[in-house]
């Protein structure tokens, strides 16, 4: 490790790694067991992550009731709680293990023939169910580029190893980042992408997501548009109670090709949003993801 970190952060790092060592050595479902414990605190408990999660499922879903939003709240926590306890499952384990706990894989028919007919393809990876699982099955479809955000935490080498375990190259979240992207997919590489994260006002456009302006990145629009090629979200959900997964593979409209950015961008966020009202409670509602508002609008978080 680089020593120009603060001794306290290199310390507290080898602390975390040993940790993920230790909890990688358990079963999807003993790891549940232990995520279902802390997720039971989160819920009895007022604190700052069930908040953020109780405002973003209203603002989603204000067709629910209020016993409803409870409902989905208690089972989002649950499940945002197990994504944690996989990082280890699925940084630390090989893939072949990994693979065990999938008990489905649904491939749509037009899959096969875009296989013969593109060298690449770009993957979406919403914050739903694992997305880590379904960012290293991605990979072992096509050699892939993947943009991964740094880690403040300081446990790079490990979630670099982890995610590439497959081939995958990682590349950062800065603009040295998608310049290496664009050269491994001039180069052939197929592209893995989280594209639901808020990118600011300055960094994104608005476009709708679940009844509202969401900022929204433009980069997965303006690679359709620059290499035509197709887009299919991989969506990895989970069983907590047997601790296995499905893996699904689903095509974006063809619009996310268009010219007008707005247009292509409304396709991808409205394809992310049909697939996770399938399940709702998997999706990664404890993030911020309307914190930025068009001009005007008052704060959405309170």
């Amino acid at each position: 490790m680089d020593k120009s970190i603060p001794l306290r952060r290199r310390i507290r790092a080898k602390a975390i790694t040993a940790l993920l060592k230790f909890f990688a050595c358990f079963s999807l479902k003993t790891l549940y067991r232990f995520s279902n414990a802390i997720a039971s605190l989160l819920i009895a408990f007022p604190n700052q992550t069930k908040e953020i999660a109780q405002q973003n499922i209203a603002l989603a879903f204000p067709e629910l009731s209020a016993d409803e939003q409870k409902q989905l709240l208690n089972q989002t926590l649950r499940h945002n709680t197990a994504t944690m306890f996989e990082l280890s499952f699925m940084w630390l384990n090989s893939y072949e293990r990994i693979l065990k706990s999938v008990t489905k894989i649904t491939l749509p028919p037009e899959f096969a023939e875009d296989q013969k007919n593109f060298e690449q393809m770009i993957f979406i990876t919403p914050h739903f169910g694992s997305w880590e699982l379904s960012g290293l099955y991605a990979s072992s479809l096509y050699p892939l580029a993947t943009l991964y955000r740094p880690s403040r935490l300081y446990i790079d080498p490990l979630i670099i190893e982890g995610r590439g375990k497959n081939g995958a190259t990682l590349v950062s979240t800065t603009a040295q980042g998608i310049r290496d992207m664009m050269k491994a997919m001039k180069n052939g590489r197929s592209v893995g992408i989280l594209p639901d994260q808020d990118p600011g006002a300055k960094d994104g456009m608005f476009a709708p997501f679940f009844g509202l302006d969401a900022s929204t990145m433009t980069l997965v629009s303006k690679l359709a548009n620059r290499f035509k090629i197709p887009a299919y979200i991989v969506a990895s959900k989970r069983d907590l109670s047997s601790g296995t997964f499905t893996i699904e593979l689903i095509k974006i409209d063809d619009q996310l090709q268009s010219d007008d950015t707005l247009e292509s961008i409304t396709a991808l966020n409205q394809a992310i949003e049909t697939e996770i009202r399938k399940s709702p409670e998997q999706y990664l509602w404890t993030y911020k993801r309307f914190k930025t508002t068009p001009e005007g609008e008052p704060n959405r978080y309170h």
